[in-house]
């Protein structure tokens, strides 16, 4: 039977190596937990954008059902030109300021079509359509 005169030597070998493995476990969990939350902010960055997006739809079917500001949302007459408006938290006219906006979104157009231009085809009885786009950033 082999005798080791130096067994403290084999003892702090087994201690380097479980560090290191430890060291090493460790450091991917890190990894993977700051990958997570990059992914986590970037996706509610995207489900701001998208119910910006929603909010201008609204306020423009509002502004187009009320008529109280004719000039800016006029209804378009069928075969008529589509136009855009942009909403925006620090901007000035002929954009529309939108202080509420979330940091994260830069703005928001709404393009208003009447009936048969840029593939404008609502439902019966609706004179146009009304799509939104957000443009946001994302800055982890």
């Amino acid at each position: 039977m082999p005798s080791f005169k130096n067994k403290d030597g084999m003892v702090l070998l087994v201690v380097l190596v479980t560090i290191s493995v430890v060291l090493i476990l460790a450091n991917i969990v890190l990894n993977v937990v700051t990958s997570q939350s990059r992914l986590t902010l970037h996706q509610s960055s995207r489900i701001q954008a998208f119910y910006a997006a929603q909010a201008g739809i609204n306020y423009a079917l509002d502004k187009l059902r009320r008529q109280d500001d004719a000039v800016n949302w006029p209804v378009p007459a069928p075969g008529s030109a589509s136009y855009t408006r942009r909403l925006c938290r620090n901007c000035t006219a002929p954009n529309i300021p939108e202080p509420s906006l979330p940091r994260t979104i830069l703005y928001v157009d709404i393009k208003v079509s009447p009936n048969g231009t840029d593939g404008c085809n609502p439902p019966v009885g609706v004179p146009v359509c009304v799509r939104a786009t957000a443009d946001y950033t994302f800055t982890p």
